[in-house]
């Protein structure tokens, strides 16, 4: 059966449900603005996850995963300034780290699986 990847909603109503009842620091602006940013990356992190896993469904679970892991530590997030812009990574950078971390952390559990 042939699967989509995933939807920007989907991803939204998934990576919520995933993060769902875990505390949130930042100020309800500051996660509204984080999630606004995120979602504009959603296919880009898409091709990359099915690059990384060579299947669509791995490839959807990596990114909810790597989008509920951005949600649980949003609050480490620091907005990039104009300032602060060589030093301070942006949204997509964030995501990518938090998308090679799930991959990762897949690859670690298959490993202690077998």
């Amino acid at each position: 059966m042939k699967t989509k990847l995933l939807t920007k909603r989907a991803v939204k109503r998934r990576a919520k449900f995933a993060t769902a009842g875990r505390t949130r620091r930042a100020s309800a602006e500051d996660f509204a603005a984080f999630e606004a940013q995120t979602f504009l990356h959603v296919r880009a992190l898409c091709r990359d996850a099915l690059c990384l896993t060579g299947n669509r469904d791995d490839a959807a679970d990596l990114v909810v995963a790597a989008y509920a892991r951005a949600f649980r530590e949003h609050d480490q997030f620091r907005f990039r300034s104009a300032s602060h812009a060589k030093r301070t990574p942006g949204v997509l950078d964030w995501l990518y780290q938090c998308l090679h971390a799930a991959f990762c952390d897949r690859i670690l559990a298959q490993r202690e699986n077998h």
